[in-house]
């Protein structure tokens, strides 16, 4: 009897370890281990859309896809993909289905990102891809962008998660999200190691990417007013990552306008930020002479104004023929003529009068100053800084983003337009510069 209830108690005991381990087993089955069906696209599409709607979902629809249909996306990433997409689509409402776009607006899509710009990186590497779009029960913002995202479509005719797509979008997304954390913390050397990819050139010394850091910086501090949660994603992919943030102070210092910043991947695989900084110069520009203020454009000047402040040319032209006329206040007809005058390393062209000077001398607005190079060096310069011979790096510490405007300084004044433009060399040194008067409104 006694040995029989030992083999009794022992079979129980292996019954009930066993029963133990099966309940394990099913449990990891359940979390972790998928079907072997493998899921449609609808289907597919179903659970990713699912776990953007809650973030309950999340785990659950991550279980219910096959192993061999996740394409390497761990729980990790499938979480952060679909809560980037959650927050995308609060802003236009509640997620009630989803739309898989067909061939051609697939391609469409695709082929909008790819115009953005010619060096962007191709989605070639990413393999046959269906788009598709969230759709809301009542989109409470439909100017936003929609929020969408992929299908893999696998050799084999099945269906997938896009894993390297997946990845490289939220490294992406990561990358830019970063950006504008070190701008809200004000952390310049952080920021200036973001910006380091996108300013590869050697023009780019270390000095050059600071000054734009604290400028970029600046802006964010005295013209974004939209909180960081408020920014809005307008696309999401690995390749761009692009953001508009709504509301920030327009150059004219009181209109409030949307600003838009993108996160570009190129063709090397380079992270490019484009970030253009609205700039509005307001400082006007002088002709230095000697270091002394002397001439700016749009000014009256004399022939002999000019010797006081310049010394003798050495060489005045005086055409004959009149370049234009202007009527007067009392109807009185004008003949406006083209007057150069020329130092060494100095051109100034005036849009003169005859008659007007003390022993009846020309007279007449400056028009434009141009500076050039000279065997010996002359003494000229622009707002006392701006010289021939200073290299690009240079300029760009005295004007941190004027390469986001082709190295172009304009301000306005007076209802005209006025422009200093500098010419560089080989070595990137300035080799001319131009100062001028573009319209007279």
């Amino acid at each position: 009897m006694k040995s029989g209830s030992k083999r009794l108690l022992v079979l129980a005991i292996t019954v009930m370890l066993l029963t133990v381990f099966a309940s394990c087993n099913v449990l990891k089955s359940i979390g972790q281990i998928s079907p072997d069906k493998k899921l449609s696209e609808q289907e597919l599409a179903r659970l990713i859309t699912e776990a953007v709607q809650s973030e309950a979902s999340v785990n659950d629809s991550y279980s219910k896809i096959p192993e061999s249909q996740l394409d390497g996306v761990s729980y990790t990433a499938f979480s952060e993909y679909v809560s980037i997409l959650r927050s995308m689509s609060q802003k236009h409402g509640e997620v009630d289905s989803f739309r898989i776009l067909g061939d051609e607006a697939s391609e469409e899509y695709f082929d909008s990102i790819m115009e953005f710009n010619d060096n962007i990186k191709s989605f070639d590497s990413y393999g046959d891809l269906d788009v598709v779009e969230l759709c809301y029960s009542d989109d409470q913002n439909k100017d936003l962008a929609d929020a969408s995202f992929v299908i893999k479509i696998t050799d084999d005719g099945s269906y997938s998660l896009a894993g390297s797509y997946i990845t490289d979008t939220i490294l992406t997304y990561d990358f830019i999200s970063h950006y504008f954390s070190m701008i809200s913390i004000g952390n310049t050397d952080a920021l200036s190691a973001i910006l380091s990819p996108t300013y590869s050139s050697e023009i780019y010394i270390d000095s050059v990417i600071n000054a734009k850091a604290e400028y970029i910086i600046d802006y964010y501090n005295l013209k974004v007013k939209s909180e960081l949660a408020d920014y809005e994603i307008t696309c999401f992919t690995p390749v761009l990552v692009s953001y508009k943030i709504p509301k920030t102070i327009d150059s004219d210092g009181v209109s409030v306008v949307p600003h838009e910043v993108d996160l570009m991947v190129d063709k090397s695989g380079m992270f490019c930020l484009m970030d253009e900084i609205p700039v509005t110069y307001t400082e006007p520009v002088y002709l230095y002479s000697e270091g002394e203020k002397t001439l700016t454009c749009g000014s009256f000047y004399t022939y002999d104004s000019i010797k006081a402040l310049l010394g003798e040319p050495l060489y005045t032209i005086l055409p004959d023929s009149v370049d234009h006329t202007y009527t007067g206040s009392d109807d009185s007809v004008h003949d406006v003529y083209v007057v150069i005058v020329s130092y060494n390393g100095l051109i100034l062209r005036f849009d003169a009068e005859y008659g007007v000077g003390s022993e009846g001398e020309w007279g007449g607005i400056l028009t434009s100053a141009l500076l050039y190079e000279t065997t010996a060096p002359a003494p000229y310069s622009f707002n006392s800084d701006v010289t021939i011979g200073m290299n690009m790096a240079e300029l760009l510490l005295i004007y941190p983003v004027l390469d986001e405007y082709g190295f172009v300084y304009t301000y306005e004044e007076a209802d005209s337009v006025y422009k200093l433009t500098p010419e560089f060399d080989e070595n990137n040194n300035i080799n001319k510069i131009r100062f001028s008067l573009e319209t007279d409104t």
